[in-house]
Parts: C-alpha cells; structure tokens; sequence
C-alpha cells in the first residue's frame, strides 16, 4: 500500500524525527553520557573496540536513568553555580563516567568472588 510518500519525504521525515529526539532532552543526556563513557573507557591502559562501544552504551543508559537524581543532587550544592544547560549536561556526563567506573568496581568485586570460591573449590 502506497502512502504517497517519496523516498525522500521519507528521509526527510525520519531525519526530521532523529534530529527531535537527538536535540530533545533525551538525546543530549544519551550523548553526555556516552562521552562520559568514552572518556572513561579511553583512561583504562587497553583500548578495545568492542568494550569501547559497551561503555558508550553504559555511559547512554546510566545518564538517562541516573541522570535526573545527579542533576536534583547538583542542585542544592551551593558550591556548584551553574546555569541549568550547563547543570544538565554536566550531570549526565558526570553520570556517564561514574556508571562506568561503578560498573567496572561491580564486576572486579564479582570477579574476585568467583576466584575465591574456584580457589577454594580446588584446594
């Protein structure tokens, strides 16, 4: 069934609707936190690719979820004067890196669990 639409109206709509929601308030805290991800991730002494894109993912999810309670929390430091733009993105970047640096102690404390119960276990 034709709509009547063009390939290229189709294009433009949908370009269109990615440049909304990427300007919107979700996009720019996906995007602060994928950078804080990033930055994150390019501070470890091994860049590899695959964990790279998984702590941009990390740092999107963690700044739209975590994002709203860091930027309450800023809020009411007095030591912290910032315009609400700058507040936000600050608040989701900075989220963006603690989810990734939370996530990692996470998963060394895991880690480190699973190799004493295998240690014991063994001897």
């Amino acid at each position: 069934m034709d709509n009547g639409n063009s390939l290229f109206d189709t294009i433009l709509i949908s370009g269109s609707a990615l440049a909304g929601w990427l300007f919107g308030e979700t996009g720019r805290a996906m995007t602060a936190g994928a950078a804080g991800g990033l930055i994150r991730h390019l501070m470890d002494e091994k860049f590899h690719l695959v964990r790279g894109l998984l702590a941009v993912l990390t740092g999107s999810i963690c700044a739209t979820y975590f994002g709203p309670a860091a930027i309450r929390f800023m809020e009411q430091n007095p030591f912290y004067p910032i315009d609400s733009a700058g507040l936000e993105g600050s608040a989701y970047f900075a989220v963006g890196i603690l989810g990734m640096s939370s996530g990692k102690f996470v998963l060394a404390v895991f880690n480190a669990t699973l190799r004493r119960v295998d240690s014991r276990k063994e001897g």
